[in-house]
């Protein structure tokens, strides 16, 4: 089997061809701007040529293609929102993903990739008849309802193929996770300005009338006068970015973990985990917080539980424990020290839950 890195290159007439292909493109993209005589539209054509782009790019290593739809599928709402809550931004994603479907099975023809063979492919296959009988429902109003169903049971189920085949070895996870951390500690950041006061950074005054309120959300204690602004970050909705957080954070604790019994950690993982610790008393969302919490003291109990018969992963877990309440601390003392008006909104935090 070859090596990863040499699967990983492109021929340089594959490249070549594609710079040609992309570049005929370019310029009729430009030609009929200017035959049109003004900008109307520019936005359009500049998004076709990023996304033909992309799917060239796409075409030649669908590994960056997995990350691009990664990043898109965390930031897609943020350009919903933008663009009034067009429904059609949820079939960018889906565009997307057949591209890096298409590389890699291609790939996996000419033998340059490997396919996982799960155990449970028999009652994947079964169950993948069953709901297609129930498309040809007679009872039905449309097919078009079953076929919808079917994209979303199954359309997404070949990502465990790819999946397996992206993280072979620990330096492709270690890149993995670095760029989940650092998407995290982005959409964070975002969901904090607009915590502390700042509530349209990215977050247009002038939502959809489906959105407005999801957009502009606060939250009243009963029987007080105090009220909490709930910022969506980069999502739709303060649920939305509430579940993110939670998801983040479990992700953060564990890699911390990894990091702690098998190699020093890196600073990345613990700046993540005070800017998400720091996000989450600013959300607004008492289940964000509670989750957390409980996630860190599971975690801690468990891990330490389990290590219990070796004292030297017990000690470096306790150290991990230690040094991940103190980040956590350092996130809330440093925005306090550069926001005063954060201790206010986290003791509204706290008498809303």
């Amino acid at each position: 089997m070859r090596s990863q890195p040499r699967a990983m290159r492109a021929s340089p007439k594959v490249v070549g061809f594609l710079v040609l292909v992309g570049s005929i493109v370019l310029a009729y993209e430009i030609g009929q701007w200017v035959l049109t005589g003004g900008i109307r539209g520019l936005g359009l054509h500049v998004g076709m040529l990023v996304g033909v782009a992309v799917a060239l790019a796409v075409l030649v290593r669908w590994r960056m293609g997995i990350l691009l739809f990664l990043f898109w599928l965390t930031f897609e709402d943020l350009i919903r929102k933008y663009l009034g809550g067009n429904m059609f931004i949820y079939f960018i994603k889906d565009a997307l993903l057949a591209v890096i479907y298409v590389s890699f099975f291609v790939g996996v023809a000419r033998g340059k990739e490997r396919l996982f063979r799960p155990k449970f492919w028999v009652p994947l296959v079964a169950l993948f008849f069953l709901a297609l009988a129930q498309v040809f429902n007679p009872r039905s109003t449309s097919i078009f309802y079953g076929l919808l169903g079917m994209k979303i049971d199954f359309y997404y189920v070949p990502l465990i193929f790819l999946g397996y085949s992206l993280l072979r070895t620990q330096e492709d996870l270690n890149r993995f996770l670095s760029f989940s951390l650092k998407m995290s500690i982005l959409v964070a950041l975002v969901g904090i300005i607009q915590g502390l006061g700042w509530k349209t950074f990215l977050n247009p005054a002038n939502l959809a009338p489906q959105l407005q309120a999801l957009g502009h959300l606060f939250r009243y204690s009963p029987g007080l006068s105090h009220a909490l602004s709930a910022p969506p970050s980069v999502f739709v909705s303060q649920g939305r970015y509430a579940n993110y957080l939670s998801m983040m954070a479990t992700l953060t604790l564990g890699v911390v973990s990894f990091e702690i019994i098998h190699r020093r950690p890196t600073r990345l993982s613990y700046l993540a985990l005070g800017v998400l610790g720091v996000a989450i008393f600013l959300s607004g969302s008492k289940s964000a917080l509670v989750y957390s919490l409980l996630t860190l003291a599971g975690l801690g109990v468990g891990l330490l539980w389990g290590a219990r018969n070796q004292p030297w992963v017990s000690a470096r877990l306790g150290k991990m424990m230690r040094r991940s309440v103190v980040a956590l601390a350092a996130g809330r003392l440093f925005c306090v020290l550069i926001h005063p008006s954060t201790a206010e909104v986290w003791s509204r935090t706290h008498i809303l839950i």
